[in-house]
């Protein structure tokens, strides 16, 4: 008889935003994750973005291949993420059956949503386990609509443009951390609001929460609670739909305390079937909550 799927630490799939060039940084002092990983609760999964290599004894602890990480692209990023899960599922310390909770901030928020889709076109065997998508800080508009907003700052859209057009890596390095082509190909990349539809209409039914700072500049709130309307919009209409839930709080891109606690909750629930949002109404903090599923909260 062959052997069944076997099941080990569940696996963090953890990955940060544009101009985070080291994945690799660990849970330390990050209190969402800190509390799982070092109490040997979960296991912390990170990749580097191309070009990036871990290097003990440079500075920053790692070094940079301008020429690789100046041409990476978001599908680049899903092809890691999908990689990354894989392998993790093939790892003593994991196993085929752990189950997986995928958080991404802001370039992560697109990363992991669409490599969700690559996953569920796949047919993976790794989707059921996925138990919980944590998306933060999440870009749900327009690319274009959202790094015109950003250089408003830093010399005008036009200053963008011509950067644009003569492919000006050290100009983007500088104000976005991205060289000139992936630039480019984030702002061909569809509007989120198109990925969470083509997610839905696949039937995915992980738990998606969206935590998001009222006061974010990089990202209008606005933004995520069209997203939000347009899956209940969905839902309303009989049309594939996601189990999704918005929640707001007082803090920017970054969030605040209350929005990191309330995430560390969704976390250890998320890995613990009989965890804290299984058996109880779920604690509000300061947030501002809208759910599109009535089980999302409490069951």
């Amino acid at each position: 008889m062959a052997p069944g799927p076997k099941s080990g630490l569940p696996i963090v799939l953890e990955m940060g935003g544009t101009g985070e060039y080291h994945q690799g940084g660990g849970a330390k002092g990050n209190p969402m994750l800190a509390p799982l990983v070092d109490s040997g609760r979960a296991a912390l999964l990170t990749f580097n973005k191309p070009g990036v290599t871990t290097d003990g004894d440079a500075p920053r602890g790692f070094t940079i291949e301008d020429a690789t990480y100046n041409k990476y692209t978001v599908d680049d990023l899903v092809a890691c993420a999908v990689g990354a899960l894989t392998w993790a599922s093939t790892t003593e310390k994991a196993g085929s059956a752990a189950p997986i909770v995928i958080h991404g901030h802001s370039e992560g928020a697109i990363v992991a949503t669409r490599a969700l889709l690559e996953l569920q076109r796949q047919q993976s065997a790794l989707v059921p386990h996925i138990s919980a998508v944590l998306l933060s800080g999440t870009p749900a508009g327009s690319m274009a609509e959202i790094v015109r907003a950003q250089a408003a700052g830093d010399g005008g859209w036009p200053a963008y443009q011509h950067a644009l057009d003569t492919k000006d890596d050290a100009f983007f390095r500088t104000h976005s951390g991205i060289g000139a082509t992936t630039m480019t190909a984030m702002l061909a990349l569809p509007p989120l609001t198109v990925t969470f539809a083509e997610l839905a209409n696949t039937g995915f039914g992980s738990r998606i929460a969206l935590f998001h700072g009222r006061n974010d500049d990089a990202v209008p709130v606005g933004m995520v609670e069209r997203l939000e309307h347009e899956n209940s919009e969905r839902r309303r209409r009989g049309e594939g739909s996601l189990e999704l839930s918005l929640r707001e709080y007082l803090g920017g891109h970054h969030l605040d305390l209350s929005a990191l606690h309330d995430m560390a909750l969704w976390l250890a629930d998320a890995l613990d079937p009989e965890g804290y949002l299984q058996s109880a109404p779920r604690e509000t903090t300061t947030a501002t909550t809208t759910t599109t599923t009535a089980t999302t909260e409490s069951k």
